[in-house]
């Protein structure tokens, strides 16, 4: 998590809870959910799909992401491939 505008802001007004989504949603900024990453790490047959999904925080969201549908598919796959 970087400390963007929108999440000092998210922060400021205690709306933790939207914090997930405003990190989802700023890939392109550097940031990745945990099963965005899980997802990228799929994509790259890095971890098998059962694996992945068994240590994620939303099967439905993961399920979404592992098939290339839902937010930050690219720029995951990129920030994971520079981290592994």
């Amino acid at each position: 998590m970087l400390g963007t505008a929108r999440v000092r802001e998210y922060i400021d007004t205690n709306r933790i809870r939207e914090l997930h989504e405003a990190i989802a949603q700023a890939s392109g900024q550097g940031m990745q959910t945990f099963d965005q990453a899980l997802a990228a790490l799929y994509q790259m047959k890095r971890v098998s799909f059962d694996e992945a999904r068994l240590h994620c925080s939303n099967t439905a969201d993961f399920d979404l992401l592992a098939q290339g549908i839902g937010s930050g598919r690219f720029e995951s796959r990129s920030a994971v491939a520079e981290v592994a």
